[in-house]
């Protein structure tokens, strides 16, 4: 049986909605404000016209680490908040910042 046969909604990757890998993606989504989402979309909009003008695939592999990274550091405790949270000046800091990709590459540790 497959999954179109069972039913189950699948787009045009062959992955399933009920995929846990989407529900995860779509339950993050859906916590994003319409600004943040307009933000996903037009990253997403613009590696497509990037990889339609060019044909680099680079533009696509870079937008999806790009999505599961926020999708991986969206789902951490306290994240959102903190992300939302109006910034703190300099100078008032426990200690220093680092930037989104070293945060990621120790979460994925």
């Amino acid at each position: 049986m497959t999954a179109e046969s069972s039913g189950r909604r699948v787009p045009p990757s062959g992955i399933a909605w009920d995929d846990p890998a989407i529900v995860q993606a779509m339950t993050v989504w859906k916590q994003l404000t319409p600004d943040e989402q307009a933000n996903v979309f037009g990253a997403v909009v613009g590696a497509v016209t990037a990889f339609g003008r060019t044909r680099n695939v680079d533009h696509l592999v870079r937008l999806a680490e790009s999505i599961d990274g926020m999708v991986l550091i969206e789902q951490q405790p306290g994240f959102v908040q903190a992300r939302r949270a109006p910034a703190t000046p300099p100078g008032r800091q426990g200690g220093e910042a680092l930037g989104i990709a070293e945060v990621i590459r120790q979460l994925q540790e």
